[in-house]
């Protein structure tokens, strides 16, 4: 059975803590102690002061940011890129979903911070 993305990040988070014994929580409290902000910051410190390879460190550095952050929601993330300046680009962006969405139901349309993944 093929896992979807978020299946394939909780399933990562549990291996993190059968790994090191810490929790999600714990992590977070951690990068708030260590006062980090930045994405590789965070990663880094993961890394070099925890031991977890490249990609189980740069997951945890996502789930901790967005325990820390929040989670935005797609219509948010949409509004932020489209927002001053770029106001004028919305119909654009509109139009072109419109379109992809008559693609069918197999192409997914995933808001990101600062882009759009069409997959």
């Amino acid at each position: 059975m093929t896992m979807n993305r978020d299946e394939m990040i909780q399933k990562a988070v549990a291996t993190i803590e059968e790994m090191t014994g810490i929790k999600l929580d714990e992590w977070v409290r951690k990068v708030q102690t260590a006062k980090l902000t930045k994405h590789k910051e965070i990663r880094d410190f993961f890394k070099d002061e925890h031991g977890l390879s490249y990609g189980y460190a740069n997951t945890m550095a996502h789930m901790v940011r967005d325990v820390i952050e929040g989670v935005k929601s797609e219509d948010t993330l949409i509004e932020e890129q489209y927002a001053g300046a770029k106001t004028d680009l919305l119909p654009i962006y509109n139009a072109v979903i419109k379109a992809v969405e008559k693609f069918g139901k197999d192409v997914e349309i995933a808001p990101k911070k600062t882009y759009v993944s069409l997959r």
